[in-house]
């Protein structure tokens, strides 16, 4: 039974990781709030999305303020870590809304499900909604407790994962991780990775992925990945619209050729590595005017 039980969670913990790899789409990609910390590659499929749910906004708005502008969509904020007058953007006046309040599921006060969110201010089944989500590890429990009908109101998810390196590249697998991948898996397929390089990596020996502990994953719902036969858009790992670094202090982050679905890295992928290498190694003046072309090529020669 030891033996089986085993099996059992490798095989979870191989699929649970699998469903972070890229699915090719109807949609391609675009870039919404910015060019530093805090934007997310998006399918280009905003159409018809009513609003906008962003739990963990902390202090920074600049995603939801785009949202607003170029797409007129609501914008429902709650964080109990920050409070109005810290945000670095004011609210946008009948679009943009904040609760101090915990996303999570211990029926506190101070806290709330996304059922009981949603439920609030979008009582509608049929309005369509996007999900903006980086509450520092408590991802996991809601996913969990939330109806599969709640999520499958979310045509587009984009989720800050935490804590990978304990599900992934550890000995004993975390088992909240591991189901809320899965469940998530079963109705939205991701179009999108991107490793927040404010962290540390570990190393799947499995299938030879290199791990961050944050991960970046967005999420299209199963029913919009493929409609009609327009051409789809496959993943690029990284993509040319990726951000380069999310701190700046911290070194450059990709994941490595053993994620890539199509087993080789595009040229636009190429092209774009190596544009960051260049422009971040310069921008912070740790290559001089005489390039060491052989510390370059050891540094690419990881990814």
């Amino acid at each position: 039974m030891r033996n089986l039980n085993d099996s059992m969670s490798s095989n979870q913990r191989l699929s649970a990781l699998n469903s972070l790899i890229p699915v090719s789409s109807h949609y391609p990609l675009m870039r919404i709030g910015g060019f530093s910390d805090g934007a997310y590659l998006l399918p280009d499929d905003l159409k018809g999305i009513r609003s906008c749910f962003s739990p963990g906004v902390n202090t920074t708005k600049t995603f939801e303020d785009e949202l607003v502008r170029r797409y007129k969509m609501s914008c429902f904020l709650c964080d109990y870590s920050t409070d109005i007058t810290k945000l670095r953007t004011p609210l946008i006046s009948g679009s943009q809304f904040f609760d101090k309040k915990w996303l999570d599921i211990d029926s506190s006060l101070d806290s709330w499900s996304l059922e009981e969110w949603i439920s609030l201010y979008s009582p509608e089944d049929e309005n369509d909604l996007l999900l903006q989500m980086d509450i520092e590890g408590a991802e996991y429990r809601n996913i969990l407790a939330a109806p599969s009908e709640i999520l499958n109101r979310f045509r587009i998810i984009v989720i800050e994962y935490h804590d990978l390196i304990s599900a992934f590249c550890s000995p004993e697998s975390n088992p909240l991780i591991l189901s809320a991948l899965l469940k998530l898996h079963t109705t939205h397929g991701c179009v999108h990775v991107h490793p927040n390089n404010n962290c540390k990596v570990g190393f799947n020996e499995e299938t030879g992925r290199n791990v961050p502990d944050l991960l970046e994953v967005t999420y299209l719902r199963r029913d919009r990945l493929v409609r009609g036969h327009s051409p789809l858009f496959h993943p690029l790992l990284p993509h040319p619209l990726d951000i380069p670094i999310n701190i700046p202090r911290e070194p450059i982050l990709y994941l490595n050729s053993n994620w890539h679905p199509f087993k080789k890295r595009s040229i636009a992928s190429k092209g774009k590595i190596l544009f960051d290498v260049f422009f971040i190694f310069s921008l912070r003046a740790i290559i001089p005017l005489g390039v060491n072309i052989k510390k370059v090529l050891r540094y690419l020669k990881r990814f």
